[in-house]
């Protein structure tokens, strides 16, 4: 599922904890270490206050694109916050696709 500035990729936790988790992949095509620290910085400050924008018992991986960098914390949290129905969608199909033998539980944007 995509936005503007992001990728997010949901994936059914295995382990059978109800409590979602945050990955994030901020490559050098985003810009030098300092705007990439940065982004990560935001993304996890977003996941920490507003845990409910996430779907439990999720892995969430976040893929920043170029122009990231030039986001403040509430443009990053109105970003997450408009892709927050695609996002419990996506849990609920890859949910069921993990459930039936033979497949596996990935669900790209």
């Amino acid at each position: 599922m995509h936005s503007r500035h992001f990728l997010f990729v949901v994936h059914p936790r295995m382990d059978g904890d109800a409590r979602s988790r945050l990955g994030l992949t901020v490559s050098r095509k985003v810009g030098g270490a300092v705007r990439r620290n940065r982004v990560k910085r935001l993304l996890r400050e977003v996941f920490r206050r507003h845990r409910e924008l996430f779907p439990p018992g999720c892995d969430v991986i976040v893929i920043a694109k170029r122009g990231a960098p030039t986001l403040g914390y509430r443009e990053v949290l109105q970003e997450v916050r408009s892709v927050r129905a695609v996002l419990a969608r996506k849990a609920r199909l890859a949910a069921r696709r993990l459930a039936r033998p033979g497949h596996g539980g990935k669900v790209e944007g």
